[in-house]
């Protein structure tokens, strides 16, 4: 049978299925809380240092955990293995279970655990399952961040399941070049099955000291192993009640007897021969009952409620609670933050006007090129304008609006323009407010750099340049902040010069095609009245010489006012069509010169980011120059007393020559 570790990785062997299946089984939980009562039993963890604060490596689903509960502990566990950290949360498990690999250390505070086991794990990180995870290097993490986590004289208990002698030899060199002490124990080493191994180490040679002092001087010693001829958990008793209960069974089935009638004759026997305390009969009988494992069939410690004395421990601590005030700011630094804050709040609020003339012109672009009948449209915008909407915004009535006027457009043009307007401003605001800024700081850095005495300034010019850049670095931001505006309002003119063009286009293919309507009705109507002449001067004699060359003479007073009225609205339509191209023409003209005016801004923004760019660099240029001559200075004054040093000796030898003279 292959060994689990040789299968998967743990995160993806104990998947869900089978971490479920692991943790409900109770030939599992029976083995586990052995194994873990063996381990506590191991660790020896005095009574002066009960209840300590345990480490459960590979705490898996809290099996080992429920142990740890009833025995008056509390722990910690963590586990490589999602699935099983569900199970053990679902089973309202009562440690703090984390998400971490055994591989990549014990990630805790130093000296914070009083001992620490582990049940099945080890050999897992003995199994290198990818190319990066080396066995060496993962055990010699592992047992270094453990040593440190752990106190003075606590110890660690591993049962593991090695696949070798070499592994076991392996797995101890590690745990010793770590730096601790201890060995194996091995029970039941004769049995094949019930054969468990321990590795037992200690930080330390002497066991934890109380608060008191109680088991100061207490060697470490390595535990004796269990046999079967020591009876001690009373294994010998287990295995031949297992071998009894083997040989019922298999006689009882030999026999053809289910359980439920073996157990209903043992009844009627017991009744015979007299019993009293005979359990009576029900639909239960024979039924298999799930076994409770060792951890829930014993009675939990209780619990002591000890709220009083952590309140007494609060108002204890009451001065300690306050945080402390921060550090107050200058004047000066006030103020300077209030602006840059105040400066921030104003570049989003512009942002946000862009955002909604985005919106605005993607909802108003449908009614805005829709030039069809008057009639729907003008009750569309009854309706929209009788429920309008709160707020100051002067495009928010548009934006219900399903069809719109001539008039309207040109509304709608002209607010956006003005927003747009209004937002470009801004942005010059900014970018004064931006300039004064930088003036203000290139003049304190100036009056600083005067005003400081020499080996001040040599102290302090470290300070200085770090101020120095911090002030550069806030300009760069800003200045990409008034460019990245400046791009969005050209985006926006774009997109309505692109619609006002669309428009236009629109507007003259609707006129083109009334005024060739109007063609062919006056071509009708004229070849209309000729035919009717026709048939006139045909049924008259004389009509040739009577009718001239003068066509007026053949038209009724009627036809002629009709001809004039046709005329005038025709001259009428031609004079609207013509102001209104004048009209689109204007506008297109002031779209143009706005996006001038943008374009000579970018241009003056890629200046200014270029002047900052060039000024970074000479600054830092200037900030190596600085720091060159400072070590130089350092030099020379490590020089200067080194021969002060010298001097102050000679001197004295000549003091002392001249007095040995006289």
């Amino acid at each position: 049978m292959s060994r689990p570790e040789h299968l998967a990785p743990p995160e993806i062997y104990y998947g869900d299925t089978e971490a479920q299946k692991y943790t409900s089984n109770t030939r599992n939980q029976t083995i586990q809380a052995e194994m873990t009562q063996r381990a506590i039993e191991l660790m020896a963890l005095p009574e002066h240092r009960r209840p300590g604060l345990i480490l459960d490596i590979g705490c898996g689903s809290g099996l080992s955990g429920e142990i740890l509960t009833w025995e008056g502990y509390e722990w910690v566990g963590f586990d490589i293995s999602p699935s099983m950290l569900s199970v053990g949360l679902e089973r309202d498990a009562e440690g703090d279970m984390l998400l971490a690999d055994a591989g990549h250390g014990c990630m805790f505070r130093p000296g914070c655990f009083d001992g620490a086991i582990s049940i099945s794990v080890l050999q897992w990180l003995c199994n290198a399952d990818t190319s990066y995870n080396a066995p060496g290097t993962r055990l010699s993490t592992f047992f270094s961040t453990l040593y440190a986590c752990l106190t003075r004289g606590a110890r660690c208990v591993f049962q593991f399941y090695p696949e070798n002698d070499s592994q076991i030899q392996f797995i101890m060199s590690m745990a010793t070049k770590a730096g601790f002490g201890g060995g194996l124990v091995v029970d039941y080493p004769n049995s094949v099955k019930a054969k468990k191994i321990y590795l037992v180490l200690w930080v330390g040679g002497e066991m934890i000291a109380g608060m008191n002092g109680e088991g100061m001087g207490v060697k470490q010693q390595l535990p004796e192993a269990y046999d079967f001829d020591q009876d001690s958990r009373g294994a010998t008793v287990r295995n031949e009640t297992r071998k009894v209960g083997a040989q019922r069974d298999r006689k009882r089935k030999k026999q053809g007897e289910s359980a439920k009638e073996y157990i209903q004759r043992k009844k009627v026997l017991d009744r015979a021969r007299g019993k009293t305390n005979v359990p009576h009969d029900s639909k239960y009988s024979g039924k298999k009952r799930r076994r409770k494992s060792l951890a829930m069939s014993r009675p939990r410690p209780a619990k002591v409620d000890q709220t009083p004395e952590f309140r007494t421990l609060l108002q204890g601590c009451e001065q300690y609670s306050s945080p402390p005030a921060p550090p107050k700011l200058d004047s000066v630094r006030e103020k300077q933050l209030a602006a840059a804050q105040a400066w921030l709040t104003e570049a989003y609020r512009i942002k946000r006007h862009i955002s909604s003339l985005y919106t605005f012109l993607s909802t108003i672009r449908r009614p805005y090129l829709d030039i069809t009948s008057t009639s729907k449209r003008l009750a569309d915008r009854d309706d929209a304008m009788s429920n309008p909407v709160d707020g100051d915004d002067a495009l928010a009535k548009w934006q219900h609006i399903t069809s719109l006027s001539e008039s309207e457009r040109d509304e709608v043009d002209f607010q956006v323009k003005l927003v747009v307007k209004r937002c470009l401003d801004r942005v010059q605001e900014l970018e004064r407010g931006e300039k004064l800024r930088r003036e203000a700081a290139e003049r304190t850095f100036s009056s600083a750099s005067v005003s400081a005495f020499a080996p001040l300034r040599l102290l302090n010019g470290n300070a200085q340049a770090r101020q120095k850049a911090a002030s550069d670095a806030v300009g760069m931001h800003h200045s990409s902040i008034t460019q990245y505006l400046s791009e969005q309002l050209a985006r926006v003119s774009s997109i309505q010069a692109t619609m006002q063009q669309r428009r236009a286009e629109a507007q003259r293919q609707r006129y083109e095609k009334l005024s060739d309507g109007a063609k062919n009705a006056a071509w009708n109507a004229a070849r209309h009245t000729d035919a009717t002449a026709e048939v006139a001067l045909r049924g008259t004699v004389g009509a040739l010489d009577a009718g001239k060359d003068d066509l007026t003479y053949q038209l009724s007073p009627e036809q002629l006012q009709t001809f004039e009225q046709e005329a005038s609205a025709l001259i009428q339509s031609l004079h609207s069509d013509l102001q209104a191209v004048h009209h689109a023409e204007q506008q297109l003209h002031d779209i143009s010169e706005l996006q001038t005016r943008i374009v000579q801004h970018l241009q003056e923004q890629n200046e200014h980011t270029s002047n900052l760019f060039a000024e970074t660099a000479v600054h830092g240029d200037q900030v190596t120059s600085g720091n060159v001559q400072l070590r130089r200075a350092k030099e020379r004054n490590r020089r200067a007393n080194q021969f002060l040093s010298l001097f102050f000796v000679l001197s004295g030898l000549v003091l002392l020559l001249m007095h040995w003279l006289d």
